[in-house]
């Protein structure tokens, strides 16, 4: 789903390297809300804006040779819109951004995001673009941190690096990923082999530069905050489950921990209901 112009061509990007890899159609959806007080297929919208969001498809089905469906729906609830559309396309994966920030009460990432993680059975990968771009201006996607849990979103997560590592702005140059895992001090064994294994299997899948870091403290947040700093990572991919998103803030959420207190890009990945 694409909503803000500014954040529109990345996210289609992210979208069309996973299509490819995948061997997905993309379809870009673009909802427009109305008033309930208001029947959508009666109400007259202005449809402009969203046909120059859907028009940059073609540059992305030239680039990435990729089928691509555009379309949009006029709808009192976004949420609702973007359900139906998962129900009827059979879609497989949802991508969609968030601005890292909710002023929701109630609500850990905001209404729309809240709900696709909750109802939505496909996969689940939610951007929040770096809030400080490169000196071009562009996104960068050159160095990646991916925190590691041993769960099957971290798994899910692993498994769409590759694709996303095809968005590195200079291809003469490798990628540089980094595996971490974050024990507490109370924990007497620290996953070293778990790490061991993602970075065999990530070494025989791409051409980037991948190194694992084992780290020990009281916040995984903090830890992950302060090792994005240190490596000047362009982006974090972060596994997440369907409950631990939606646990209550107060109760401490990891994952919206990092992209609030990150500037950098952060990808959240949850499988889906399967």
């Amino acid at each position: 789903t694409i909503a803000n112009p500014k954040t529109a061509m990345p996210l289609m990007q992210m979208a069309a390297a996973i299509a490819q890899a995948q061997r997905y159609e993309l379809e870009c959806l673009q909802v427009i809300s109305v008033s309930r007080l208001r029947s959508p297929a009666e109400t007259d919208v202005s449809t402009v804006m969203s046909r120059k969001l859907l028009k940059l498809t073609n540059k992305l089905r030239q680039q990435w040779d990729i089928p691509i469906h555009t379309q949009i729906r006029v709808s009192h609830d976004i949420s609702h819109a973007i359900l139906e559309t998962l129900e009827e396309r059979r879609i497989d994966l949802l991508l969609m951004g968030w601005n890292g920030v909710n002023h929701t009460p109630g609500r850990v990432f905001g209404s729309v995001v809240d709900t696709m993680i909750r109802q939505a059975t496909c996969d689940v990968v939610l951007v929040k673009m770096a809030t400080q771009p490169s000196t071009s201006g562009d996104m960068s996607f050159d160095r990646w941190l991916l925190p590691m849990a041993g769960g099957p979103n971290s798994r899910h997560a692993l498994r769409l690096l590759p694709a996303f590592l095809k968005l590195a702005d200079h291809p003469a140059v490798r990628p540089q990923v980094r595996l971490c895992y974050v024990s507490s001090p109370q924990e007497t064994e620290v996953k070293v082999i778990l790490l061991e294994e993602a970075v065999l299997a990530l070494k025989n899948r791409v051409s980037a530069s991948v190194e694992a870091t084992a780290l020990c403290s009281t916040s995984v947040p903090d830890a992950i905050v302060d090792l994005a700093e240190k490596d000047q990572c362009d982006v974090i991919i972060l596994g997440a489950t369907r409950e631990g998103l939606l646990q209550q803030v107060m109760k401490g959420n990891i994952p919206e921990a990092i992209a609030r207190q990150c500037n950098c890009t952060v990808i959240l990945v949850r499988g889906s209901q399967d």
